[in-house]
C-alpha cells in the first residue's frame, strides 16, 4: 500500500489512467452495429465440432469480433431487413484471425484430449521419466494421492486413445502389476485436420 503513496506509485498510476482513457476512447469509436459473416456456409469445420453448436458458435464469435473491433476498416451495408440499419461485414481477414486465435481460445475443443485428461497425460509422462521407463497404476497413484478409480479411467482412456501401451500384463495371484509405456504419439492439438485455411476459403471465395 506504500507503494501507491510515493512517486513511482504515482507515476503508476498516471500511466494505468492514460491506458484506461485510450481504451475508453477507443470503445467511444465503435458503433454498435451486427455483424454479418457472408461467407459462413462455405466454411468447414472440425468433424468434432459437428456434434455441439457451441463449438461451431464460438468460433463464428471469434470473426464477429475481428469485424467489429476493425469495423472502420469493413464493409458496411444496409441489413436484409429494414429494421437492422447497417450492419459490418466481415471479411477473410477476420476469418484470419479467428483461425490463428482458434487454436489459444479453442486449444481444449480442437484436442482430442480434454484438460483433466492431458494434464493426467502429462503428470505420467513426469513419473515415467519422460516417457522412457514404464509405470505401473500403483504408482501412479501414489505419487499424485488420487483414488484408485481415477486412475483406472485415465490408463483406460489414454490406452484407447494409443496414446498409452501396455508392456505388461498383471496377473491374479502371481504378485505382479500391470506396467504402461508412453506411445510414440502424444496427444496434440487438431487444428490443421478439418479447419479451412484462409487462404482456402480465399479461393474458395475468388
Amino acid at each position: 500500500m506504500g507503494l501507491l503513496r510515493t512517486e513511482r506509485g504515482l507515476k503508476l498510476r498516471q500511466e494505468a489512467d492514460a491506458i484506461a482513457r485510450r481504451h475508453w476512447n477507443a470503445q467511444r469509436l465503435l458503433e454498435p452495429l451486427p455483424v454479418v459473416i457472408p461467407f459462413a456456409d462455405k466454411l468447414t469445420f472440425p468433424s468434432s465440432w459437428l456434434r455441439t453448436r457451441r463449438d461451431y458458435a464460438r468460433f463464428l464469435n471469434l470473426i464477429e469480433v475481428s469485424a467489429f473491433l476493425h469495423q472502420h476498416q469493413r464493409e458496411k451495408r444496409n441489413g436484409a431487413l429494414a429494421s437492422q440499419g447497417q450492419v459490418i461485414v466481415a471479411a477473410v481477414a477476420d476469418y484470419g484471425v479467428a483461425y490463428s486465435l482458434a487454436a489459444s481460445v479453442l486449444a481444449e475443443t480442437l484436442s482430442d484430449v480434454r484438460k483433466p485428461l492431458k494434464e493426467a497425460y502429462e503428470h505420467i509422462r513426469e513419473l515415467s521419466n519422460g516417457g522412457e521407463g514404464t509405470i505401473s497404476r500403483r504408482e501412479i497413484r501414489e505419487a499424485l494421492n488420487v483414488p484408485d478409480s481415477t486412475v483406472r479411467r485415465w490408463l483406460s482412456d489414454l490406452v484407447e486413445l494409443e496414446y498409452l501401451s501396455i508392456v505388461e500384463t498383471g496377473r491374479q495371484g502371481a504378485g505382479k502389476a500391470a506396467r504402461y509405456r508412453l506411445a510414440e504419439e502424444e496427444p496434440k492439438e487438431q487444428l490443421v485436420v478439418g479447419l479451412l485455411k484462409p487462404e482456402e476459403l480465399r479461393e474458395r471465395l475468388s
